[in-house]
């Protein structure tokens, strides 16, 4: 154990990616509603789809549609529920 090499200290800096616990079919359906109303991107997005997207990408479209005045004060209180258990993860 003690061969054991170090990482480099420049590839451990500023990489950060986000958790995004989604518990019920609810959870799953909202965050899929703000990706495909608020994302950028033209394919639209499915639950097959949501392991392979960008944490911080899914981040941006909630913030988005909590701040939409599209979304209802309901849907608006859950997207905070969500955001508030994101964890940041620090690769």
């Amino acid at each position: 154990m003690d061969n054991i090499i170090p990482f480099p200290k420049k590839y451990q800096q500023g990489k950060r990616s986000y958790r995004i616990p989604l518990y019920s079919d609810y959870d799953v359906d909202l965050v899929l509603f703000c990706i495909n109303a608020f994302g950028e991107t033209e394919k639209r997005v499915g639950m097959e789809d949501l392991g392979k997207l960008d944490p911080i990408d899914v981040k941006k479209c909630i913030d988005k549609a909590v701040d939409s005045s599209i979304v209802s004060i309901e849907a608006k209180a859950h997207l905070q529920y969500i955001i508030n258990s994101i964890e940041e993860i620090i690769l």
